[in-house]
């Protein structure tokens, strides 16, 4: 299949030189299937093709670690290639996952959890929000977490306070209904993340 992208002898036998060179007609299947340019096909098979030489230079034949990865994502310097190469490696990885020592995957226990999931119980049952209207809202509100927290604390755990809010620590207005109109366009800036809420 290489030969559809490549017609010069010297670098086929450069695709298929490396640790992947066996793998090399299946990815170059791949790209054709799923529709891919000629010209960006070619970039992606090449890309790959220098990850196997460099494979083949580190660990021969042996199955490829996420050091091996690493390493090889170390050799640029810059973040342009470097996404370019992981975005090659990740159809390596589809398309010939045997290759690949499959990473263990790290739990690591979140502080905030409690926290977010009161908060997400919060916008349900005392902001009406639907499960799609609320996704995603709880992470960009981790950076007022600590914020959140004392809330937390101060009211005996309870978010649902018709006064003090999450919401309101966070700049939001009181809710409907409590004094104060909300406008119409409120802003929810949190940290990094700004997102407008166009809530009632």
């Amino acid at each position: 299949m290489l030969e559809f992208y490549f017609s010069y002898r010297g670098v086929l036998k450069r695709l298929r030189d490396g640790a992947l060179g066996a793998e090399m007609d299946r990815i170059a299947g791949h790209f054709f299937s799923l529709g891919y340019k000629q010209a960006s096909a070619k970039l992606y098979l090449s890309r790959i093709a220098r990850f196997g030489r460099f494979v083949a230079a580190h660990c021969g034949s042996r199955p490829i670690g996420e050091a091996i990865v690493d390493s090889y994502l170390c050799t640029f310097t810059t973040d342009s290639p470097r996404i370019a190469a992981v975005s090659a490696l990740q159809h390596a990885r589809r398309v010939a996952p045997e290759r690949f020592i499959a990473s263990t995957p790290i739990v690591v226990d979140d502080p905030d959890a409690p926290l977010l999931r009161s908060f997400s119980d919060y916008l349900s049952r005392v902001r009406g929000l639907e499960p799609r209207s609320r996704d995603g809202v709880p992470c960009r509100c981790r950076v007022s977490a600590v914020a959140l927290g004392d809330l937390r604390h101060s009211h005996g755990g309870d978010l649902s306070h018709p006064n003090v809010s999450p919401l309101s620590a966070l700049g939001w207005p009181p809710r409907a209904g409590s004094g104060s109109r909300r406008p119409k366009n409120a802003i929810l800036a949190t940290g990094p993340f700004t997102a407008p809420a166009f809530v009632g």
